[in-house]
């Protein structure tokens, strides 16, 4: 009998690793830590999830090991889950967990159900999906294609790519070609009826698509669900039940991103509607508007941090604003108002940041002209507000092409006038000056009296 416990024990070894029956298999690893430090961790094989959240501007990517319940995403947009078992370890340096995806990777098969109420309300087969990264492949993806639309736009994006890099092969070809024209040419000018034009280089493609990969696309109203995965045999798979809130946001509204022509490289950010601008008179500010939204912070903080067990804490009750989408390009005019007159109406316009001449380093924003090769490109696109009247209360606000407002875009401009704060500072300097008035007397009367008594002390014998 007690030759069978250690076989016993072996078989379920032997079924934890094959990925057919609940993790019973755990090991330990060293990792290399702070300054190299070494960090001993305890690796659990086990059933995650992991996930592509949107954020309302872009996706994201959270872990979800067994160790956390619940998952947080935006209701109503298109977010995608994938399976998987892998070796799973809590890092103490961050405090979050993490997989070790090179030790152990399996892919469980089955649909995924989606449960509300305890009935299960959709049933999902996996579908192929793609990420768009509108910026290239540097930035963060905007977009997410699924099911045929993935494949054409992969397609579409390869086909792309092989033409650029045909293009990149005849480019470097026909540079060959004009580096032996250009050498001939200044040996023998005169050989030439003009001198040999220098190929243009090809321009690669800006939009970056990834490959196909496969998922759950998760679609879900706001609500509180639970999720599970239902293998191809009919049972559910240990360890796949989570709970999911899906969110959305508790207010729209248009967010300034504050540019000091001074302080261009520290902007600032308006998101409430209800805060005020201010603005020293005389002073030149650049407002980038954009498209903002109101969140839950806690639930929008577990997005990007959901590995994180404490991430998030004590911020269930705040909420937060995101800047989504930039309003650059959308025919807009800001309107500077006195009351109910309008004093001001800004175009956008694009500006350029350059290097200040001279020994003394500092930058000058300079309206973008495209025909100085020194700029290169705009640097960005804003509103410039330079207003020269005095101190005083003012609105500004965004209004379309039919001058509509923009909702959510207005905001209370306060005009300072430095010379207002002299008394503040010579309220402040009151005390300081007469605590030294006094002490400038006293140490007079000390001196006096110390004066006095060197005079009247008799002389030593």
């Amino acid at each position: 009998m007690n030759r069978r416990i250690p076989l016993l024990l072996m078989l379920a070894a032997f079924l934890g690793v094959a990925g057919l029956g609940p993790t019973v298999l755990a090991e330990s690893k060293t990792l290399a830590g702070p300054s190299q430090k070494p960090v001993r961790v305890q690796l659990k094989r086990e059933f995650v999830y992991g996930f592509f959240l949107f954020d309302g501007a872009r996706y994201g990517t959270a872990f979800c090991p067994q160790a956390i319940a619940t998952v947080y995403l935006q209701a109503d947009v298109a977010n995608v889950a994938t399976v998987h078992r892998t070796a799973v370890y809590f890092w103490p340096i961050t405090r979050e967990y993490m997989a070790d995806w090179e030790s152990y990777q399996a892919t469980p098969r089955g649909r995924l159900e989606v449960l509300r109420g305890g009935r299960v309300i959709r049933s999902l087969a996996p579908t192929r999906f793609s990420l768009r990264y509108a910026g290239g492949a540097q930035e963060a993806p905007t977009g997410l294609r699924s099911g045929d639309r993935a494949v054409r736009a992969v397609r579409a994006y390869r086909a792309r790519q092989e033409d650029y890099n045909r293009a990149v092969a005849d480019y470097y070809q026909q540079y060959g070609a004009y580096q032996s024209l250009a050498k001939r040419y200044l040996q023998n000018p005169a050989a030439f009826p003009a001198p040999p034009q220098e190929p243009r280089e090809p321009e690669s493609p800006r939009e970056y698509c990834s490959d196909l990969d496969e998922g759950f696309i998760l679609k879900l109203p706001p609500g509180t669900y639970r999720i599970r995965l239902r293998d191809l045999t009919g049972k559910i798979v240990a360890g796949s039940e989570r709970r999911v809130v899906a969110f959305a946001p508790s207010k729209h509204g248009v967010g300034y991103e504050v540019v000091p022509e001074e302080k261009w490289t520290y902007p600032l950010r308006s998101d409430d509607s209800s805060a005020n601008l201010f603005i020293g008179r005389g002073r030149v500010i650049f407002l980038k508007p954009y498209a903002a939204a109101r969140y839950n912070q806690y639930a929008y903080t577990k997005l990007t941090r959901l590995a994180a067990p404490e991430s998030g804490r004590g911020q269930e009750n705040k909420q937060t604003w995101a800047a989504l989408a930039p309003l650059a390009g959308k025919g807009l005019t800001l309107q500077i108002r006195n009351g109910s007159k309008v004093i001001a109406e800004i175009a956008e316009r694009p500006y350029y940041v350059r290097q200040s001449s001279g020994q003394a380093l500092g930058y000058d924003i300079v309206e973008y002209d495209p025909g100085d090769p020194a700029a290169g490109g705009p640097t960005f696109a804003g509103y410039k507000i330079a207003l020269r009247q005095g101190a005083g209360d003012f609105s500004l606000r965004l209004v379309d092409a039919a001058g509509r407002e923009v909702p959510g875009s207005l905001r209370r401009l306060r005009v300072v006038s430095p010379s207002r704060n002299a008394p503040l500072y010579a309220m402040a300097l009151f005390p300081l000056l007469v605590g030294a008035a006094i002490l400038g007397f006293r140490r007079r009367r000390s001196g006096r009296g110390d004066r006095a008594t060197e005079k009247g002390a008799a002389p030593p014998g």
